[in-house]
Parts: C-alpha cells; sequence; structure tokens
C-alpha cells in the first residue's frame, strides 16, 4: 500500500521529455533563488572566500596542508554566514552551493589572461 502512494506521490513531479528521459519537477531542484534573494554574501566579502575557494578546489597537491587550511577557514566562513541568516534560512548545502557559484563567477571575471 505504501508503494501506491509513493508512487501517486512521485506521477504528480515526474514526467518525461520527447526522449523517454525522466526530469523532475522543479519541486527537487535545489532552489538559489532563495541564496540570491537573501544577499547573504557581502560583495566586498567575495574576493577573499574565492581567493579562499580557489587555493583548496584548484591545488596541485590534494594532500599540501595549505589546501587543507584553506577549505577549512572557507567553512567556518559558510557556517559563519549561514549563521548570521535571518530566519527562512535555506540549507547549508544550498547556501555553500550558492557561494561557490559567487565565488567562481568572480574568478573568471577577475581572471587575466597571460601577455605574450
Amino acid at each position: 500500500m505504501a508503494f501506491c502512494w509513493w508512487l501517486l506521490f512521485l506521477s504528480e513531479r515526474i514526467s518525461t521529455n520527447i526522449y523517454g528521459h525522466f526530469e523532475l519537477f522543479y519541486f527537487f531542484k535545489t532552489n538559489f533563488a532563495l541564496v540570491r534573494r537573501l544577499g547573504v554574501v557581502p560583495a566586498e566579502s567575495v574576493p577573499q572566500l574565492a581567493v579562499l575557494y580557489d587555493r583548496f578546489a584548484n591545488a596541485l597537491d590534494p594532500f599540501a596542508p595549505e589546501r587543507d587550511q584553506a577549505e577549512m577557514l572557507f567553512e567556518q566562513e559558510v557556517a559563519r554566514l549561514y549563521d548570521a541568516l535571518p530566519p527562512p534560512k535555506p540549507n547549508v548545502h544550498t547556501l555553500k552551493k550558492g557561494i561557490i557559484l559567487r565565488c567562481r563567477r568572480h574568478l573568471r571575471a577577475t581572471d587575466k589572461p597571460p601577455s605574450p
């Protein structure tokens, strides 16, 4: 009986595209709009967060202590920003994904190609 209820629940949220692949509706997708609307990352802290993200995400040596330290500092800053949010709060993973997205955009915008 529980299977029937689960099937009814999913049937309202799953469709197939023209190729026959299943697609989930917005109900199951991550909501970045809440993160953008809250403006959780102050513009002046984005460069510092981007540097920390770059140090651990693009490290050549995955076992370097500098990489671990940068990741730890990044996680602490994300936790600090999460604690400072007023309710309603997104979940921590959604917030972290939104912050990483802003860091990547900042790194892409400030990346300078090497001069010949």
